[in-house]
């Protein structure tokens, strides 16, 4: 009797209820690659432009030369870190044509399909599909080598005998990989077995739709000689060709597929709620069904049930003395995934990648050894920018002891600018008076200036200009504040005229300008405290300035008035220029001028 042996390595963690199971299938499984309309199928999965499946693989191996097992270390109960491959040719009944898996969510269980075609049926074959944890794959670009990747506990392997016979019924054992603790050897232990003799008349097997036991657990069917060749179906890419010359069909016993319910084989049998997610498939061919078998033709790839999701919220905060903003960040990473991330003993790390404006963002551990489904953490930070607010793209990862799983889709984030109030208070005060200069009684006119800053940036007084003395300028201010790229610090901010703390000992808190929710600090001589204390300057200046009218004033009031117009600039202002003015007027004292 001829037997198809298939092998499949399984490592994924999905919370489970804790019942009896009837699993409720989402893909066909008739023993052909085409929907009858009444399901999902192969033609379905393996369509390039759609995605059925919460992860999907589909991958066509060549014929002939090939790459394939080696040396005698390739086995499934020795270490990954002890494969090797080689380029050659397989024997005709172990070369794969395709290999194809896909895994669902159905009633809360996490269901796992898996089929191949061959491209000889002309013997016994053996075949193992593998769902990996690590990310295993081969190095690029060599001919020869070993495999890249490592076995994870918790990693299954599922043992199909299949006899080619019409009628015949799989045989099926479930083994997990066990590092050093294993039960039928030192690595594997055995988790499911069919029920029966397979040498028996009356042996049912794990035939998909027999109803026997444990197919709900996992289930095998191959075109058998009852079905007989099935159509390939019409998928781009999806090429076939047997040794016999067909291109359009799939031969008797060329074809096989499957399914394995994890979360009834780990929960019911085991209690375990907990599935770690894998990352890597892997199909192999194998000599016969013993575990230590040898190896032979293989097809390898990503198949990912991994998944997280990242979400960023942002707020500007405050600014620094040099003209930098304070941006605070929070970022959340979700587990969104249909199974647990486990972390082999290690904890699970997040980091974000680079981004033009958040830059490397720290590692970070919620210090857990499973990460469950919908569980998330979050991590804080803050970085400097010398935008007020931030708009931009964040992507991240997650590091699972080596394992890179990379965030859905990168995230857009917007951090609000803080609203800026800058304003100042321009106040003078004057006298006239009448002076002997060169012979002559001249009037003239004496003024105080002082600019004071009443909001909440610091200021450089760009241009200081008088409407009546052309001599006013920004150099008749203090030397301290002509030298300094900007001087006016705006006063130390505090809550409410009870405020005692904030502005300190010997103290006050003042209302800040006409404004009664703006308060401030000032000292107890009355001056207003800068504040970025002695890094920037005073909150106040001040200039004076005599000048002599050139057109006296007309009528009976005798008023002089004079405009004093000062413009500012800020690191902190996103337009060029702020102005701000006020008028001086004085009587012209101590005389009245006649009317004409």
């Amino acid at each position: 009797m001829k037997v198809i042996n298939y092998l499949l390595s399984v490592l994924l963690l999905f919370s489970s209820p804790q019942l009896v199971w009837a699993t409720v299938d989402v893909m066909e499984l008739d023993g052909n690659a085409t929907s009858d309309n009444s399901g999902i199928d192969w033609d379905d999965v393996n369509d390039p432009n759609s995605m059925v499946g919460i992860a999907e693989f589909f991958e066509k191996d060549r014929n002939g030369i090939d790459q394939i097992f080696w040396k005698g270390g390739s086995k499934d109960d020795s270490d990954i870190t002890d494969w090797a491959f080689r380029t050659a040719s397989p024997q005709p009944k172990d070369d794969f044509t395709n290999a194809y898996a896909a895994a669902f969510e159905s009633e809360g269980d996490l269901l796992i399909y898996f089929g191949a075609d061959r491209y000889a049926n002309n013997g016994d074959m053996y075949i193992g599909f593998w769902f990996l944890q690590d990310q295993v794959g081969l190095p690029d670009g060599k001919t020869k080598g070993d495999f890249v990747g490592q076995h994870v506990n918790g990693d299954i392997l599922v043992l199909i005998s299949f006899p080619q016979a019409s009628g015949g019924n799989p045989y099926i054992e479930v083994l997990q990989w066990d590092l050093n603790n294993g039960d039928v050897t030192d690595n594997m232990t055995r988790i499911f077995q069919t029920d029966g003799d397979p040498k028996s008349n009356d042996f049912v097997g794990a035939r998909c739709g027999s109803g026997a036991v444990g197919v709900d657990k996992i289930c095998a069917i191959s075109n058998d000689d009852s079905i007989g060749a099935i159509d390939l179906p019409n998928v781009q890419g999806w090429e076939y060709l047997a040794k016999t010359g067909e291109t359009t069909s799939i031969p008797t016993e060329s074809f096989v597929e499957g399914r394995l319910n994890l979360s009834a084989l780990l929960n019911d049998e085991f209690g375990i709620e907990d599935i770690p997610c894998f990352s890597s498939f892997l199909v192999e061919s194998r000599a016969s069904r013993s575990i230590d078998a040898s190896l032979a033709d293989f097809v390898v790839g990503s198949f990912s049930l991994c998944s997280i999701n990242i979400a960023a919220t942002c707020n500007t905060t405050s600014f620094t003395v040099d003209g930098m903003f304070n941006i605070d960040y929070t970022v959340t990473v979700t587990n969104t995934g249909p199974g647990s991330l486990g972390t082999n003993g290690d904890y699970e790390v997040a980091f974000l990648s680079e981004s033009p404006i958040l830059g490397a963002l720290p590692v970070v551990g919620n210090g857990d050894e499973v990460w469950s489904v919908g569980e998330s953490f979050s991590f804080m930070g803050n970085y400097l920018s010398v935008n007020n607010g931030a708009v931009g793209v964040i992507d991240g990862s997650v590091d699972l002891d080596g394992l890179i799983v990379n965030a859905q889709a990168p995230v857009a984030y917007n951090c609000p600018p803080i609203d800026l109030s800058p304003m100042v208070e321009i106040s003078k005060v004057c006298n006239s008076f009448l002076e002997v200069d060169g012979g002559q009684v001249v009037l003239k006119k004496t003024y105080d200036v002082e600019i004071c800053n009443t909001g909440d940036i610091p200021l450089a007084i760009e241009s200081l200009v008088d409407s009546k003395d052309d001599s006013l300028s920004r150099s008749d201010l203090p030397t301290e504040v002509v030298n300094s790229s900007y001087y006016l610090d705006f006063a130390l901010p505090c809550d409410d005229l009870e405020d005692v703390t904030t502005c300190g000992a010997g103290n006050m808190c003042s209302a800040l300008s006409a404004d009664p929710e703006l308060f401030a600090c000032k000292t107890g001589e009355g001056e207003w405290i800068p504040n970025f204390g002695d890094a920037i300057g005073q909150v106040c200046t001040q200039v004076s300035k005599t000048y002599a009218p050139n057109v006296l004033p007309t009528g009976t009031a005798g008023m002089l008035s004079n405009q004093v117009t000062a413009t500012f600039d800020s690191l902190f202002l996103q337009q060029a220029f702020m102005e701000t003015s006020n008028i001086a007027t004085c009587d012209v004292c101590p005389f009245t001028v006649p009317e004409p």
